[in-house]
């Protein structure tokens, strides 16, 4: 039994200003090398869930992500990648 999926192909930015949750998934390309940084999560509109199962390095560094963890402009992060390294102990 066939299956017809249909996609409709959109920008990026206007995208990121409506959505609570993004979910990394895919393969790892040039174009995706450290896509998630400070100007990417900059754009996002505070208060959304960040999760990272691409197993790639599309973080540019744990820092930012740590920064915005916590001044709330991201209210959650889930990976099962750290970027090559445990995560910094984080204190309040």
């Amino acid at each position: 039994m066939a299956c017809r999926v249909s996609a409709v192909r959109v920008r990026l930015a206007p995208l990121i200003l409506a959505i609570d949750i993004k979910v990394f998934k895919g393969a790892f390309l040039n174009e995706t090398k450290a896509m998630v940084n400070k100007k990417f999560l900059d754009q996002m509109k505070k208060g959304y869930y960040l999760i990272n199962l691409s197993r790639r390095p599309i973080i540019e560094n744990k820092e930012i992500i740590h920064k915005k963890l916590l001044s709330n402009q991201i209210v959650g992060y889930g990976t099962v990648v750290w970027t090559n390294e445990l995560p910094v102990k984080m204190t309040n």
